[in-house]
């Protein structure tokens, strides 16, 4: 344990002597206790120093011959357990507030190296010595107390075990520390538990949560499985985060408790056999059990019910008595027989169930609650309720088969009104009779006025079909149709008005529902490809008359189909809906945010004083994307790339914006995704060109149109090609030779890659087929994969047919995917690679490096070849970092048993440095370049 009685040691790093004498003397002058100030003039210098000796304080300049700027704080926080005080002679703004979020004790500017100043970050440091003191103090006392605690205790930091008490190697079986201590936490927790567990350890390491008393299952050293209650809490171990563990082993308790379920399902199986079910209520009345039936035969599920009594669920109806009377009953502790109720559930739909029980008590003769039986009565209650309704459709034979009958007087005001109108309205009889229809300020005409409809009763006219919309207190709005004739006595005298009234809000909810279908996307509610059109033209003509401008901005969501493939249609849309209500915050009130379909969206952008101005809109669109999405429970992060068109500058016409905002779009997917691009005239020639290729795409291959070029690979040892690799090359008919990068991305845009990649395969099959014939001795041929070719569920069948049809071993074919392909579902990934495993084939990592790869799927993927990328191949020789890269690849392959090809070998110099490393098989234009069948055939040797 550190001497804190032991005078302060200070290390002053300074390289101007002159600034060091003033620092060093401000110490000495400020110091209320011995110190012993060390001088270093660089980094390196002073890094030696705190890796060998105790340093209490650290006063350090930030640039020293060595190191400048930030970086050297960084370098001297990483390696000091101390303070540091930052001493500079800079002085602008951002500096002081950087260094301390960087770890700055404190900030001293040269200027201010006063006795006062100096002496107030000391008496500082020693308060840190001092609470170090106490830390170390009761760290020492922590390992006492768990060293004697009978249940099991570990530490994990790091995901490392880094402390074990006697108790753990006990329940562990361990004989020694050292068959726990170092090795993965998860390495001692059951296969089926791990999951769990690592979600646990991961919010006690980033969110310090306490995981409260939880069951998982263990490993011990000898491989048996057992149950334990573990209690965990997280906090900092030597500057790490980690957690203590604390377990009991519940195996005993566990088998108790498998022979009680044993015996609970037995009876559970009885009373299952009946279309009634049991239930209990403990002493509080509350309920304590159901068996499996009273879900389906209730309507609700057991959980909701369960710790509250009868009564105290909502929307349940004691059919005669009440709930009080049968409480008195319970609290006598009486028996009861078929006590009926009804359950209202949410959608209305009616429960009836009966109830029987009697009282539990124990040998004591305490009451212990209530059991009994359960039924459910609907069918019954639903057939008296049916044989009321026929009573009552009887008894409605009597009135008027309309909706409601009514009558009005010579003045048009209402003096009768069937029964049937208040219901069926939703309008109050009372306060309409004596009134005419227009006295009401909350009723209007559908269409025309108050003014024509009373021209037509002045003129004692029939009417048919006269649609009126009553808007209640609420807002709920009721459409009504009044059907009429007048009346007239034998004298010819007007007398008033008779007719009908029907309500047909339903169907006009229905017209609107249409109307609204017609205009808006069913998915988000934002205006559809219809209504974009006319908001688009509208916002032209009114940039027109205004002398102002208007833009379309084309948002398209990147990679929005891993999220479906992902999660599913589903989770899909509440995405898309998430969106579109961004989308609508990012623009003003008179603007337009529409749903094109898919993942695409528009904006139109009315009144826009100046087309820079579409960028303002545009960016902020994209800073609203860099908020995660609430989906379900998970977050999702997703990028958009958007396309600007304005008017007039791009466009006159409402087609035109919208086709030059699409064209602006896809150049800002190509380019970088997560941006947005302009329209220029340029954009709509790529476009058009890209249209071309793709249409020349469709037909290259029945025109025979592609071919195969193949290129060596090698021993590096010895210079002997070892197998080949297949590339694909498109002989246009009048371009010639198209370049790989020019079309195989256009081959995937248009998913033509799947059937060019079996064409790949076929080929190649056919090729080896072809040199065999010939004599020539086989090498095994690797052809590359695309991501949605490898990603078919019948990518082994259709292999192995080929083989077959070839007469050809699964050991000349290799398979060669990306790294990023892989990455895209690994978990997949896995299951494909393990089916392609088993048919015999062997499978490459093309371009290794250049991706994201988890180096945990890394080791559970069966594959046999890694191939480093040729961009680090090349600059090995020259760049430490791309030699450093690759001689990991080269040692992480030879460590997991993978072959490591190297590709882009272009002279010796490559050769022996791949060589000194250790890497035995590469191909590049050294060895040769592709070139066709034909001219592969005479550096193969004979049979």
């Amino acid at each position: 344990m550190p001497d804190y009685a032991a005078p302060m040691r200070v290390l002053l790093v300074e390289d101007n002597a002159a600034d060091a004498m003033v620092a060093q003397a401000a110490v000495e002058r400020a110091s209320f206790g011995p110190a012993v100030v060390t001088r270093a003039a660089n980094l390196a210098a002073a890094l030696a120093i705190v890796d060998s000796t105790e340093v209490h304080l650290v006063l350090l300049d930030l640039n020293v011959p060595d190191s400048r700027g930030l970086a050297t704080l960084e370098s001297m926080r990483a390696a000091a357990r101390c303070p540091i005080i930052v001493i500079t002679a800079e002085d602008h703004p951002g500096l002081d507030e950087e260094a301390l979020e960087k770890g700055a004790f404190e900030i001293l500017h040269k200027g201010q190296l006063t006795t006062e100043a100096i002496a107030r970050v000391l008496r500082l440091a020693e308060g840190q010595r001092k609470v170090q003191a106490s830390l170390e103090s009761a760290e020492h006392r922590y390992r006492q107390l768990i060293e004697v605690a009978p249940d099991a205790i570990f530490v994990h930091a790091d995901w490392r075990i880094v402390l074990v008490n006697p108790a753990m190697l006990k329940l562990f079986r361990a004989e020694r520390p050292g068959q726990l201590l170092g090795h993965d936490v998860l390495e001692v927790v059951a296969p089926q538990s791990r999951d769990l567990v690592r979600e646990r350890i991961k919010r006690l390491y980033e969110r310090r949560q306490t995981v409260p008393l939880t069951e998982f299952g263990f490993l011990r050293v000898d491989g048996t499985l057992f149950s334990a209650e573990v209690t965990a809490a997280s906090f900092t171990y030597a500057g790490r985060p980690a957690a203590q563990v604390v377990a009991r082993d519940v195996t005993e308790r566990k088998n108790a408790e498998l022979a009680l379920l044993d015996s609970e399902a037995r009876f559970r199986s009885l009373t299952e056999l009946s279309s009634d079910w049991y239930w209990e209520q403990d002493a509080d009345l509350r309920m304590s059990f159901h068996s499996k039936g009273f879900a389906q035969s209730a309507g609700i599920t057991s959980d909701r019910l369960l710790g509250k009594r009868r009564w105290e669920e909502p929307n349940r109806l004691p059919l005669s008595g009440s709930w009080d009377a049968h409480r008195a009953t319970l609290a006598a502790r009486k028996p009861f027989r078929d006590f009926e109720y009804v359950r209202i559930r949410e959608d209305g739909v009616r429960h009836y169930l009966s109830l029987s029980g009697e009282p539990i008590f124990d040998a004591a003769g305490e009451f212990q609650g209530y059991r009994g039986v359960g039924r459910n009565i609907t069918e019954r209650k639903e057939a008296e309720h049916a044989l009321r309704s026929s009573e009552a459709r009887f008894r409605s034979l009597t009135e008027l088969s309309a909706d409601w009958y009514w009558e009005q007087d010579a003045d048009l005001r209402f003096t009768y009104l069937s029964p049937g109108f208040a219901e069926r309205s939703s309008r109050d009889l009372a306060a309409l009779l004596g009134r005419r229809r227009w006295d009401f300020d909350n009723v209007l005409p559908v269409s025309g006025t108050w003014e024509d409809h009373r021209r037509v009763l002045e003129a004692h006219e029939p009417f048919r079909d006269f649609e009126q919309v009553a808007v209640g207190a609420d807002g709920a709005r009721v459409y009504i149709a009044s059907s009429g004739q007048p009346v007239f006595d034998d004298d010819g005298s007007f007398k008033g008005y008779r007719g009908v009234g029907t309500n047909i809000t339903v169907r006009k909810n229905a017209e609107e529902k249409l109307a609204q279908l017609a205009q808006y996307d069913a998915v988000t509610g934002l205006a559809n490809r219809n209504l974009l059109q006319e908001r688009v033209e509208h916002a032209i003509a009114q940039a027109r008359r205004r002398g102002r401008g208007a833009g379309v901005l084309f948002v398209d969501l990147d990679r929005f189909k891993l999220v479906n493939d992902t999660h599913g249609h589903q989770v899909g849309d509440q995405l898309l809906a998430q969106v579109g209500r961004s989308l609508k915050k990012c623009v003003r009130q008179d603007d337009t945010v529409a749903r094109l379909g898919g993942d695409e969206f528009a904006v139109v952008i009315a009144d826009l004083a100046r087309p820079d101005d579409a960028a303002i809109v545009a960016q902020k669109i994209l800073d609203s994307f860099a908020a995660p999405f609430e989906l379900g429970g998970r977050e999702a992060f997703i990028t958009a790339s958007i396309g600007v068109a304005t008017f007039p500058t791009d466009g006159e016409g409402a087609d035109t914006l919208l086709k030059c905002a699409d064209v602006a779009m896809y150049r800002a997917k190509e380019s970088s995704r997560n941006a947005f691009c302009f329209y220029t005239a340029e954009m709509n020639a790529r476009a058009a060109s890209k249209l071309q290729l793709n249409t020349d795409l469709r037909h290259a291959l029945e025109r025979r149109e592609f071919r195969l070029h193949y290129q060596p690979k090698v021993n590096l040892a010895t210079g002997e090609m070892i197998g080949m690799e297949a590339l694909l090359r498109w002989q246009h008919a009048e371009r010639g030779l198209v370049p790989p990068l020019e079309f195989v991305p256009a081959l995937e845009d248009s998913g033509l890659i799947v059937a060019v990649g079996d064409w790949v395969v076929e080929e190649a099959c056919r090729q080896l087929r072809e040199w065999s014939r010939a004599g020539l001795a086989l090498a095994p041929v690797a052809v590359n994969l695309s991501a949605r070719q490898f990603r078919r569920r019948d990518l082994d069948q259709v292999i192995r047919r080929l083989l077959a049809e070839h007469g050809l071993s699964a050991a000349l074919l290799e398979l060669e995917i990306t790294e990023s392909s892989l990455m895209e579902d690994p978990k997949d990934a896995i299951r494909q690679l393990q089916v392609l495993r088993e048919a015999g084939l062997r499978i490459s990592v093309d371009d290794f490096g250049t991706g994201y790869s988890s180096l945990a799927y890394l080791t559970r993927l069966p594959l046999s070849t890694l191939k480093i990328d040729r961009t680090f191949v090349n600059a090995a020789i020259t760049e430490s970092n791309s030699a450093a890269i690759v001689k990991m690849v080269i040692d992480m392959a030879q460590r997991l048993s993978f072959d490591v090809v190297a590709e882009g070998i272009e002279t010796k110099e490559h050769v022996a440095f791949l060589r000194q490393h250790g890497c035995d098989q590469g191909q590049g234009y050294h060895f040769g370049k592709p070139i066709p069948a034909e001219a592969m055939a005479p550096r193969m040797r004979r049979a």
